[in-house]
């Protein structure tokens, strides 16, 4: 068997291989060609399983998108549908980990809720926590890539979006920078999220609305008519006999005998 430089395979006995695979997916031993396995409903979130699979058994060396395929079963061109190399494929792990901390902070009124959520997904796994960041670095490798993949020093995209919208909340956003390293230190060397939060000072917070101010009660103009009117006085000295109308809350007419305008 011969094999071509472009990928396509041809057999000494007459027989071409005509469709263009990689020609690892060659059986050079039996002359055939090996239809390789393309899971119809492969899905972005089943890659992104297979990748975090392979990061936490393999490291960031160790993870290639040919062993993420390979543990999916399908063709390594399958997976660059989805992502255009694995540093990208890795960013998106990272950024689906650690949604739910700035889902937090939008459900609530301080920051502290979406830090205690931080810190749990970072002791949940520490190694991958640890490795986030060996991620970062690798991105710095290339000054042009990193100034386009991470604002801050070593630190990863998805994390440099998590303290600027913490920094969004402080009222002295410049503390930003030191919550988040005393943080990160607690982080590696504490063993619980209460007990990382407990030894936290969290900087002053912009106050913001809790809810809307309830809407003031409604007056309705009533004449209260509680007595008879006075007895009809002589003419020169009279006055009307009718009574003067004055605001009152609405509650108010339960209580009292009134009559609507």
């Amino acid at each position: 068997m011969t094999q071509m430089a472009d990928g396509i395979a041809s057999m000494n006995d007459g027989f071409e291989v005509t469709s263009r695979l990689p020609l690892d997916y060659v059986n050079q031993n039996s002359g055939r060609v090996q239809q390789t396995k393309v899971p119809a409903n492969l899905s972005r979130e089943q890659i992104l399983d297979a990748t975090l699979s392979c990061l936490l058994e393999s490291g960031y060396d160790g993870t290639t998108i040919r062993k993420i395929a390979k543990r999916l079963d399908c063709a390594v061109g399958s997976i660059y549908r989805y992502f255009k190399d694995k540093r990208e494929l890795l960013d998106a792990v990272l950024q689906r980990r650690f949604e739910p901390v700035l889902d937090q902070l939008e459900g609530h009124h301080t920051v502290r809720p979406s830090v205690g959520m931080y810190v749990k997904i970072a002791l949940e796994d520490l190694s991958l926590y640890q490795l986030m960041f060996w991620i970062a670095m690798d991105a710095r490798r290339d000054r042009a890539e990193a100034v386009a993949d991470t604002g801050r020093m070593g630190v990863p995209r998805v994390l440099d979006e998590i303290i600027e919208a913490w920094g969004g909340r402080f009222t002295q956003e410049d503390l930003v920078e030191g919550f988040w390293a005393g943080l990160h230190g607690h982080i590696m060397v504490s063993g619980s999220v209460d007990d990382v939060l407990a030894k936290m000072s969290f900087p002053s917070e912009k106050h913001v609305a809790s809810s809307p101010m309830p809407p003031a009660p409604r007056l309705t103009p009533v004449i209260v008519q509680s007595s008879p009117p006075p007895p009809r006085m002589n003419r020169g000295s009279e006055k009307s006999g009718a009574p003067e109308p004055r605001f009152v809350d609405a509650r108010e007419r339960d209580e009292e005998d009134v009559t609507l305008l």
